[in-house]
């Protein structure tokens, strides 16, 4: 009827239904906040336009005649109400499972945020861990071949003082055997100038025997001075 204030309210509330549906319809392809906000507003004011409809419909209840509407207009209008609710719950559930899992996709991403925080943190002290793990096996390393190095100088060290020993040793061994040598070339010399001065005084047969002597009493002499 023109100037009902009721089918105002109800073509109002049907393009606000028709709307969030559609909002529902693209929020389910792919979440979008400002349509989120666009949402619950519109089923805020759905909300409200019921109940001032809910209201009116009371209010003629009480006496359908009295506002020239018979008793099936009446109860067509609160099927409509009963309808609008039905759908308006659908909505806000919709809107509920939207918020929901929204929260639920922020609170997986933070603990997603957080697992990889502790992971590279955790990955950060298992590098550091097995990066000082091999600096003590270098430095263990390092101070093995220190050791065997100090060991191969100490053999060294002690073969040149053992080396040096024998030197000397042969060096002293030489010295008096230079010495002895000189002793002997020294006596054989003064032998000769003895055996010269006989041998000039001796007739040439006596000069042999007496050569031969010598010469025998020489090698006994030289083989005594060597042992």
């Amino acid at each position: 009827m023109p100037g009902d204030p009721y089918v105002e309210a109800k073509n109002e509330v049907e393009d606000m239904l028709f709307a969030s549906d559609r909002l529902v319809q693209k929020i389910r392809r792919q979440h979008n906040e400002a349509e989120m906000r666009q949402l619950r507003e519109l089923l805020v004011n759905i909300d409200e336009t019921l109940e001032d409809v809910e209201e009116v419909v009371k209010a003629v209840g009480a006496d359908p005649s009295r506002f020239n509407l018979t008793t099936a207009e009446y109860e067509k209008r609160r099927d409509f109400v009963r309808r609008a609710r039905e759908r308006l719950a659908g909505l806000q559930g919709q809107r509920d499972a939207f918020s929901a899992s929204q929260q639920q996709q922020m609170r997986n991403f933070e603990d997603s945020i957080a697992r990889s925080a502790g992971d590279r943190d955790r990955g950060e002290d298992t590098a550091t861990e097995q990066l000082m793990v091999e600096q003590d096996l270098a430095m263990q390393r390092q101070n093995e071949e220190m050791q065997t190095l100090g060991v191969a100088i100490g053999r060294i060290k002690d073969m040149n003082e053992g080396i040096n020993d024998e030197l000397q040793q042969q060096e002293v061994v030489l010295e008096g055997m230079s010495k002895h040598m000189e002793q002997v070339t020294n006596k054989l010399k003064q032998t000769n100038k003895k055996i010269d001065k006989v041998i000039e005084k001796m007739s040439s047969t006596q000069q042999y025997i007496c050569i031969a002597v010598l010469t025998i009493v020489l090698f006994v002499l030289m083989a005594l001075n060597l042992t």
